[in-house]
């Protein structure tokens, strides 16, 4: 299997099992709920993931680097002065947390080992 298919089915889990935590929460989300929403078989989310901790961990990191991305793209535009940047900014960090704490919420039952 090429590295590109093996970048993307790794996307696909992380964005099903993205939205199988929010959705559900840590404790009634199932690794056979996300494999069904990524389009592949448990096993193939097993082979990526040997746990949901650390499928879970991986969520969360690739959510933060991924807003991390587009706050840098933006800061890197030459039109946007300081001002509009810095507001843009806190605008942006106030989405996250909104964001971020929303997906906390729901997991809050759990404390898992990450």
């Amino acid at each position: 299997m090429s590295t590109e298919i093996r970048m993307q089915r790794r996307a696909d889990i992380l964005s099903a099992a993205e939205q199988e935590f929010a959705e559900r929460g840590y404790e009634r989300t199932k690794m056979e709920g996300i494999a069904r929403r990524a389009g592949i078989g448990k096993s193939t989310v097993y082979e990526y993931f040997p746990s949901k901790n650390e499928l879970l961990t991986a969520v969360l990191t690739e959510g933060v680097a991924r807003m991390n991305r587009n706050l840098e793209a933006f800061m890197r535009q030459e039109q946007a002065g300081f001002r509009r940047k810095l507001i843009s900014m806190l605008g942006h960090a106030g989405n996250m947390l909104r964001g971020t704490m929303g997906t906390l919420m729901n997991l809050r039952e759990c404390e898992p080992a990450i």
